[in-house]
């Protein structure tokens, strides 16, 4: 509604909190494509990279906002295909006062560490890293581990 129907919000951290929201979802609608054809990790001409330390230029995607698109080439008709069925959010973002900028596809996580405990009932897995200021614990976790539910047999035989 605050991007497509103009409504205002006038809750200043809500709106903000929105904003924010709109521009991550679209950011993330990139990444998707870029995942689905492998090119998230890999800069390519046309890319912009991004400004966080790290032995290798890394891609990185729209946040999107007032200005054009920096990339180029591939990587800049890919970004456009993608945000081309929200033009209604991308004109609200742009009429917000937002101004374009970019964040990295991939964040490079230092000082990664971790442990097992040896009790085998019940094992724990303690995991310690760093990431760049913008990356979320959260994400990189949900990346590495990979949690199951326990499976449950009744005693009757049924499932």
């Amino acid at each position: 509604r605050l991007l497509v129907d103009k409504r205002p919000v006038r809750n200043r951290q809500l709106r903000g909190l929105y904003l924010s929201a709109a521009r991550s979802y679209l950011f993330n609608q990139v990444l998707r494509a870029r995942i689905k054809d492998a090119s998230w990790q890999t800069f390519e001409e046309g890319d912009v990279a991004s400004d966080l330390p790290s032995e290798q230029s890394l891609p990185t995607g729209p946040l999107w906002g007032r200005g054009r698109l920096a990339t180029r080439q591939r990587i800049g008709d890919l970004e456009a295909a993608v945000v081309d069925g929200f033009s209604d959010w991308c004109h609200g973002l742009e009429h917000a006062g937002l101004k374009q900028d970019r964040r990295s596809l991939c964040l490079p996580v230092s000082e990664l560490n971790w442990s097992v405990s040896p009790d085998t009932d019940n094992s724990v897995i303690e995991v310690a890293f760093s990431l760049p200021v913008g990356g979320y614990a959260t994400s990189m976790i949900r990346e590495i581990v990979d949690y199951r539910e326990p499976e449950r047999h009744h005693a009757s035989g049924s499932k």
